[in-house]
C-alpha cells in the first residue's frame, strides 16, 4: 500500500478539526439547555455519547469485534483517562480561569503523547519542532485570554489543571500506543472499548450520586437535540482520528494541528453564532499559533536543510 497523497491527508485533517470544533460548539449548547443539575450535564453526556460512539465504532468494523488483550487493556486505561478528563475539566472550570485551563489541556494533549512516543518508541523531535510546540502553547494562552475571569482557588485549581493535562495527554498517547503495538486493524475496537467503558463508569457514578435515580437523563427538546447531534459527531470524529493517526504517522504534528485548529475554528463559531467577543490579544494569539504551526509542520525539514 503506497503513501497516502498529501491532499487526502489535508482533507482528512480539515474534516477532523471541523468535526471536533462542532462537537465543542454543540456540547456547549447542550450544557446551556440541559434542564437538570449543572454538575450532572457532563456525566450524562459521557454516558450517552459513550454508548453512541461504541455503536458507531461497531458499524465501522461491520459488527465484527476482534481485539487482543493489549487493545482491551489500553482501551480500559483510555476510558479511565476520559473519565478523569471530564472530572478535572469540571473542577478546573469551577475553581479558576478558562485561559489557564486551556493552556494545560492543550499542552498536555501535545507534550504527553510526544514524550510517550519518544520514550517508548524512540520517535524524537528536532529542536525547531520543540520550539514550535512551545510557541503554540504560548499562542493558546493569548488566544484564550479573557479579562475578569474571577477568583482562583489555587489549592484546587493547579492540581486539577495538572490532572487535566495528564488525562488529556494520556488519552492521546494511549490511542497512539495501541496502533504502534497492535497495528491499525484494531483501531475501531480500541475506540469501542474506550467509550463503552467510559459510559459505564459515568452511569455508575450517576447511580451512586443520585442514589439509583436516572431522572437526570431527562431532557427538553433543545438539550436532547444537541445531545444526540454531539454524540454522533463525537463518534465520527474519534473514528476519523484513529484513521488519521495511521496515515499521518506523526503524533506531535497531529495533536498540535488538531488542538490548535479546534481552538481557532471554535472561536470563529462562537463569534458567529454565540456573539462572543474576540479581542486584539486573542487575534494575536491565533496569529502566533498559525506561525508556530509552520515550525511544527516543517521543523524537521528546516533542520535537515540547515545541515
Amino acid at each position: 500500500m503506497g503513501e497516502t497523497p498529501i491532499i487526502v491527508k489535508v482533507l482528512l485533517m480539515g474534516l477532523m478539526i471541523t468535526l471536533y470544533s462542532f462537537q465543542s460548539f454543540c456540547c456547549k449548547k447542550y450544557t446551556d439547555h440541559y434542564p437538570g443539575k449543572p454538575s450532572l450535564a457532563s456525566p450524562v453526556f459521557t454516558a450517552v455519547s459513550g454508548i453512541t460512539v461504541a455503536f458507531i465504532s461497531l458499524c465501522f468494523m461491520g459488527f465484527r469485534f476482534e481485539a487482543e488483550w493489549r487493545t482491551l487493556l489500553l482501551g480500559a486505561l483510555n476510558a479511565a483517562a476520559i473519565t478523569g478528563y471530564n472530572y478535572f475539566m469540571v473542577k478546573c472550570s469551577q475553581s479558576g480561569p478558562y485561559t489557564i485551563l486551556m493552556v494545560f489541556a492543550i499542552a498536555g494533549g501535545i507534550v504527553v503523547p510526544t514524550l510517550a512516543a519518544l520514550i517508548g518508541f524512540g520517535v524524537g523531535l528536532s529542536w525547531l519542532k520543540w520550539i514550535g510546540v512551545a510557541v503554540v502553547i504560548g499562542g493558546v494562552y493569548l488566544a484564550s485570554y479573557r479579562k475578569n475571569e474571577g477568583a482562583v482557588n489555587f489549592k484546587v485549581f493547579i492540581p486539577c489543571c495538572i490532572g487535566l493535562a495528564l488525562c488529556n495527554g494520556a488519552y492521546a498517547a494511549l490511542t497512539d500506543i495501541q496502533q504502534r503495538l497492535s497495528g491499525a486493524d484494531e483501531k475501531e475496537e480500541m475506540v469501542c472499548i474506550t467509550y463503552f467503558l467510559a459510559a459505564i463508569a459515568s452511569l455508575v457514578m450517576i447511580l451512586i450520586r443520585e442514589r439509583g435515580s436516572l431522572k437526570c437523563f431527562g431532557q427538553n427538546k433543545l438539550s436532547l437535540t444537541f445531545l444526540l447531534i454531539t454524540s454522533v459527531i463525537v463518534g465520527l470524529a474519534i473514528n476519523l482520528l484513529v484513521i488519521v493517526i495511521a496515515i499521518l504517522n506523526d503524533i506531535t504534528l497531529l495533536h498540535t494541528l488538531n488542538n490548535s485548529g479546534i481552538l481557532i475554528v471554535s472561536a470563529i463559531l462562537s463569534f458567529i453564532f454565540l456573539k462572543e467577543k474576540i479581542t486584539r490579544l486573542n487575534i494575536l494569539g491565533y496569529a502566533v499559533m498559525c506561525a508556530a504551526l509552520v515550525l511544527v509542520t516543517f521543523g524537521d525539514t528546516f533542520v535537515a536543510l540547515m545541515g
